[in-house]
């Protein structure tokens, strides 16, 4: 028999189409890309990089991955550098019943970095990105029987973030390992088509969702040279805490079943907005260029549980 309760869930848990893409908003954001001075090259220098993050989700009752690859390229002009990647990046979640969400999304992102004293290691960041893409949903739930079932749909995906950087490089040196604290602030949006789900026992026709946060961060990163080696040991500690207090919610109506009321207004999740993350890493010159890779993870919060993130970077 169907359950009014099961319903519910089944569709609250569709959710996750908002939420697992404005998760990979924040990996692209704070990932690979959130280490601008790794891509700082010197005046009249032209960059070329590749990077990538692999993250899983296992706060709460996110249950999924996440992955972000792009290439870019960059320019010091003195005054400014400009950086610009394209890339691509997918997300998998599980949702009750057997249903999930699967989301894969093109982006393009957007930095400049300006020296505000550049002999103290001053400088600030300002990226700005848009992402595209469509959403494969599969909402799992039981039907009349107790067996499980399941309605599909593939709705538009739509988003954009910014965000402003302070690092201050070296700020503290001693006789071999350096500090360089910063802090962040970003604004993310997204935005997910209304559509018709097909199929199943169950289907039903969801509204427009629409979901943002904003974000500050502050932390430091600690290098420290490995004897006789070009390569350092990085690590990384920091504190976000999200304003936002609640995630979008979830409306729409039944398509043709009396069983239960015709429409439905349910709730957002509840964020955790208060996290810390930790990273450890390496990196120095390889070949032609430099390589870095760090592997972090979070307290309960809205970042994945924990994820790689590389890059290879080469100057010329």
């Amino acid at each position: 028999m169907i359950s009014l309760a099961s319903v519910s869930e089944s569709l609250e848990s569709s959710g996750r189409a908002v939420a697992g893409a404005l998760t990979a908003s924040m990996l692209n954001l704070h990932g690979a890309h959130g280490r601008p001075m790794t891509r700082l090259t010197d005046a009249g220098q032209t960059t070329a990089w590749v990077l990538g993050d692999y993250g899983i989700r296992s706060h709460g009752p996110a249950d999924g991955y996440s992955g972000v690859f792009g290439v870019g390229a960059g320019h010091n002009f003195g005054p400014v550098q400009l950086n610009a990647t394209v890339g691509q990046s997918r997300t998998r979640d599980d949702l009750v019943f057997g249903g999930r969400v699967r989301n894969q999304s093109d982006f393009v992102m957007l930095e400049g970095i300006v020296p505000l004293l550049e002999e103290r290691g001053l400088f600030l960041t300002v990226n700005g990105y848009h992402q595209w893409g469509d959403v494969e949903v599969r909402r799992g739930y039981l039907d009349s029987a107790g067996q499980q079932d399941a309605s599909s749909a593939s709705p538009d995906l739509h988003g954009y973030g910014v965000r402003a950087r302070v690092d201050w490089v070296d700020a503290w040196e001693g006789s071999s390992a350096r500090l360089s604290p910063y802090a962040d602030l970003s604004y993310s949006r997204v935005r997910l088509d209304s559509y018709r789900e097909a199929g199943g026992s169950l289907p039903a026709e969801f509204d427009r969702r629409r979901d943002s946060v904003t974000e500050v961060r502050a932390g430091s990163e600690l290098a420290l040279p490995i004897p006789d080696s070009v390569f350092e040991v990085t690590a990384l500690a920091a504190v976000a805490h999200r304003f936002d207090s609640d995630g979008a919610r979830t409306s729409g109506r039944m398509v043709g079943n009396p069983f239960v009321e015709n429409d439905f207004d349910l709730d957002g999740r509840d964020y955790d907005q208060t996290w810390v993350r930790g990273g450890i890493g390496i990196e120095g010159p390889m070949g032609p260029g430099d390589f870095s890779v760090m592997l972090n993870g979070t307290t309960t919060g809205e970042m994945e549980s924990g994820w790689l993130a590389a890059s290879y970077r080469v100057d010329f």
